[in-house]
């Protein structure tokens, strides 16, 4: 008997277990991460509007699903999921809170400039992919000339007339005139058309 009444007294006297509260919204929820860039050129600039990918994202996103997917980015998160700091590491982020994940990578070379993007579910699987690519152009440019040369012929009669000849320079080598990649709007726009045309997110 007096073991069962310290067993209560300590039963009782015991401080309370922590409560673990599991947060959940209704509606899928993607998190457009910073756009990141890879520039191996010194004369081509990548420079974009910093929310245009995020902008895009809400916009071609909701094709597939108008009222019940919401789209945050690193300004806006915070306001709605304040237990993660996402700027520190957005996919473990996403993975802790069930979110899916939009990253976008450009990547521009001497030949070539490529913009990706990638949709990850919240089990960080890549299920959709846009990218788009944009060329360097080459022209080349002749550099061989044909002018007019002015001549005075004397005619058996003596008569002095002005005649024109047509002459070709000898042929050198042609110039090469190189249009470097550049980064538009149209190829991330073109590029979020193709992720959200080829998603398929389960709720």
């Amino acid at each position: 008997m007096v073991f069962f009444y310290l067993f209560l007294i300590s039963f009782l006297s015991a401080e309370p277990s922590e409560t673990i509260i599991v947060e959940a919204h209704k509606a899928i929820e993607v998190y457009v991460a910073p756009t990141k860039f890879t520039n191996r050129t010194n004369y081509v600039e990548a420079v974009i509007p910093e929310d245009i990918v995020f902008t895009l994202t809400s916009i071609y996103s909701k094709a597939f699903d108008s009222t019940e997917l919401n789209v945050y980015n690193q300004d806006t998160i915070e306001y709605v999921w304040d237990n993660c700091n996402y700027k520190l590491d957005y996919k473990k982020c996403a993975y802790k809170n069930n979110h899916y994940t939009l990253e976008t990578r450009v990547t521009i070379d001497k030949q070539q400039l490529v913009v990706s993007m990638y949709l990850y579910d919240p089990d960080l699987q890549v299920i959709s992919i846009g990218i788009i690519t944009d060329e360097s152009t080459v022209r080349w440019i002749q550099q061989q000339r044909t002018v007019m040369k002015n001549q005075q012929t004397t005619s058996p009669q003596g008569t002095v007339a002005d005649t024109q000849t047509i002459v070709k320079e000898p042929e050198q080598l042609p110039l090469k005139w190189e249009i470097p990649p550049s980064l538009l709007i149209k190829h991330l726009r073109q590029a979020s058309i193709h992720v959200w045309t080829g998603a398929k997110i389960i709720p």
